[in-house]
C-alpha cells in the first residue's frame, strides 16, 4: 500500500470522526480513541521508514504486511460503525429514561400516590 494512499485514508478517517461527533452520531467519549487511531495511522504513513519498522515488528513473511494493514483498517472501520450504533443506543436510552421520569411526574400530579398503590421501583 502506498504511503500517499494510506495518508489519504487516515486523513479521511480523521475528518469522518470529527464530522460524526459534530453530527452527534458518535459520542465524544468514544471519539478520542478513533482520533488517536487515525492519527497514528497518519503518522505511520507520513514518517519515512515507519512502515518498514512496522513491517519488521509484524510477524509476517514477504508481502503479507500490507495485507495485514488493510485487514486492520477494515476492522477499524467495522469497529467505528459499531461505536456509532452504540452511541445512538446510549442516546436513545437516556432520552427514554428522561421521558419516563417526566411521565411519572405528570402521573403523580394527576393521581396522588396514596390512592394508587403502585410500586415505584418496578
Amino acid at each position: 500500500m502506498s504511503p500517499t494512499l494510506l495518508a489519504a485514508g487516515a486523513a479521511m478517517g480523521l475528518l469522518a470522526v470529527v464530522e460524526l461527533v459534530r453530527q452527534r452520531r458518535l459520542r465524544e467519549e468514544f471519539s478520542w480513541l478513533w482520533l488517536l487511531a487515525f492519527a497514528a495511522l497518519l503518522a505511520v504513513a507520513l514518517a519515512p521508514g515507519a512502515r518498514a519498522r512496522l513491517n519488521a515488528w509484524l510477524p509476517s513473511q514477504g508481502d503479507a504486511g500490507p495485507l495485514l494493514l488493510v485487514a486492520v483498517a477494515f476492522l477499524l472501520a467495522l469497529s467505528l460503525d459499531l461505536s456509532i450504533k452504540m452511541s445512538r443506543f446510549a442516546t436513545r436510552q437516556k432520552n427514554l429514561a428522561q421521558e419516563i421520569a417526566l411521565l411519572r411526574r405528570r402521573l403523580d400530579e394527576v393521581e396522588p400516590e396514596e390512592g394508587r398503590g403502585r410500586d415505584r421501583d418496578a
